[in-house]
Parts: C-alpha cells; structure tokens; sequence
C-alpha cells in the first residue's frame, strides 16, 4: 500500500549523534605524559599557540616532532595531538582525512601505546561522518533526479 520509509531519518541522526560526540570530545584537553611544569618548551610554545588560535604553527611543529628520529618524543602522542588539532572546534582549516591519517596511523605503528582505544574511537567516529556525508550526497542526487 504505502512506500517503504527511507532511510533518511536514521542517517540524520546518525549524523547528528556524530557531530555531537565530535563537539564535545573537541573540547577535550590535549593529553599529554607530561605534568604541566615538567613539559618540554616546545610543547609549552604549542599550547600557546593553540591558546592564540595559531593552528598552523602548532600543526608544523608536531609535524617537525614526527619528521625527527624516534629518540627524544613520544611519536603516538604526537600523532594524535596532531588529529585533535585538525578537528579541533576552532581551527578555520579542518581537515577530517588529515586527522583520520593521524589516529589510523597511530593504532597501526604503536598498538601498544595508551591513546590506542581513543584513536579507535576518533577514527569510528570519523568515517561514520564521512558515511553519512557520502549518504547525504546520493540523497540529494536522487532528489534532482526526481524532480
């Protein structure tokens, strides 16, 4: 009799519950080993620089860290610093392919690190968003084709 439902209505809330877990895991603070007064001055200028809205020199500086040999850092939390801040809430220039990079590399390269399981969520929760951006295009092509 009637028309099957579609199934538009969960993938907006299926969106919708995604954005909401991004936004409020953006707010998070970056984790670090590192008590606050022990931490490296390099690390100390990159949260300033996040502080001052300065995403970009905060990006190159983890990505110097990561470009250097594997003495002196700690490689998985700068990679998934490096995801937080390219999804972070106030950076003008997000990137969810860069940050989905970041937090897949990291569970492959170091899977016995400690930010393992949050970058398993980080990337669920990134190609969940990118599905239903996929979803949300075909809808809109099949409602010109409609018409």
């Amino acid at each position: 009799m009637g028309r099957e439902r579609s199934r538009t209505r969960l993938y907006v809330y299926h969106g919708l519950a995604c954005i909401i877990m991004l936004a409020g895991s953006a707010c998070a603070q970056f984790r670090t080993a590192y008590p606050e007064q022990e931490r490296p001055a390099h690390l100390q200028r990159v949260k300033e620089r996040i502080d001052n809205g300065d995403f970009d020199a905060a990006i190159r500086v983890y990505q110097n860290d990561l470009a250097r040999p594997a003495g002196d850092r700690q490689a998985d939390e700068a990679l998934f610093d490096l995801g937080l801040l390219y999804v972070h809430y106030a950076n003008p220039k997000k990137d969810y392919q860069k940050a989905l990079g970041c937090f897949t590399r990291l569970v492959k390269e170091y899977p016995r690190s400690p930010l393992v399981e949050e970058a398993k969520v980080w990337t669920s929760v990134l190609e969940s968003m990118e599905k239903s951006k996929r979803v949300d295009i075909e809808i809109e092509q099949m409602k010109k084709l409609t018409k």
